[in-house]
């Protein structure tokens, strides 16, 4: 990660600018909410239409995460995606896990929609 790519970037409110990995590997991007909150939807929005393989995971200590969304084995397209959360989902943290490709994992915003609890 370079400063121009810093993690920061994937939740600035511009779409012009973008969270990229340092290496094409797997890669992950994680959110405090500095408190519990209740999750129910999630946007990604990615720096390009390229295919893309993800989880989503949450925490309420940023130690052991519980599984939220498994999108790994499918390849999904495209610029942005949405997915509303399961019933129930709940936490400090939240994190984007990202399987690898043909590029270095890239996140130009990520828009979580939920409520302190």
């Amino acid at each position: 990660m370079t400063e121009e790519h810093s993690s920061r970037l994937a939740n600035d409110g511009d779409r012009g600018t973008r969270w990229q990995a340092a290496a094409n590997g797997p890669a992950w991007w994680q959110v405090d909410f500095e408190g519990r909150c209740r999750l129910e939807r999630l946007t990604l929005a990615f720096g390009d239409a390229a295919s893309h393989r993800y989880a989503i995971e949450t925490s309420d200590d940023g130690v052991a995460w519980k599984l939220l969304v498994d999108r790994r084995g499918i390849v999904r397209t495209g610029q942005e995606i949405n997915e509303a959360l399961p019933e129930g989902s709940a936490g400090r943290w939240m994190r984007v896990l990202l399987e690898p490709g043909d590029v270095p994992a890239t996140l130009a915003e990520v828009k979580v929609l939920g409520h302190p609890l």
